[in-house]
């Protein structure tokens, strides 16, 4: 498929993320969707405070009118901060893009190569998440699914086609 871009489909977005997402995967998101070029991009650096992004996509929505708030997390920093969703005005353009690696990959990575074992990191070490389609509906958000076997592209094309909060949880 063509490429996308945030200058396509005639929006300025604001994007968050937190790290490990933002360091590991938020280069290649920007550059590989629509995100190119991104206006205003906010991460945090160093530290990986696990659950940053939510809270601060919420703070970015409330001090900044864009066509877009987008917030880039992973399934173990929602966890930090899932009560946050509750905090999504239904009138926004607010999308949270979940990078499902099903765990704790900095805790996965830190324990293997501390201790050479793993415990409460992923689903193995008896870890459980929930079910995030029914937390999206849960809080009244949309909700996509974006898997290995989809044109990245193409679905979040799609998702850019809709109005109002979306949740799109990508595997």
């Amino acid at each position: 498929s063509s490429d996308v871009c945030s200058s396509d489909l005639n929006i300025e977005p604001t994007v968050t993320a937190h790290s490990p997402i933002a360091s590991i995967n938020i280069q290649k998101f920007i550059k590989n969707t629509i995100l190119n070029p991104v206006l205003t991009i906010s991460t945090n650096t160093g530290y990986a405070p696990m659950g940053w992004g939510l809270p601060a996509a919420l703070g970015a929505l409330s001090a900044k009118s864009s066509d877009r708030l987008i917030c880039i997390t992973g399934d173990g920093g929602l966890m930090m901060s899932l009560q946050d969703l509750a905090s999504i005005p239904q009138d926004s353009n607010f999308i949270l893009f979940l990078y499902n690696n099903f765990g704790y990959l900095t805790q996965r990575q830190t324990q293997l190569s501390t201790f050479g074992r793993l415990t409460g990191v992923d689903q193995s070490s008896g870890l459980k998440f929930p079910n995030y389609s029914g937390i999206a509906k849960a809080f009244d958000l949309k909700y996509f699914l974006i898997s290995p076997k989809d044109n990245l592209k193409s679905k979040v094309s799609e998702v850019f086609q809709e109005t109002g909060p979306i949740f799109v949880e990508v595997l």
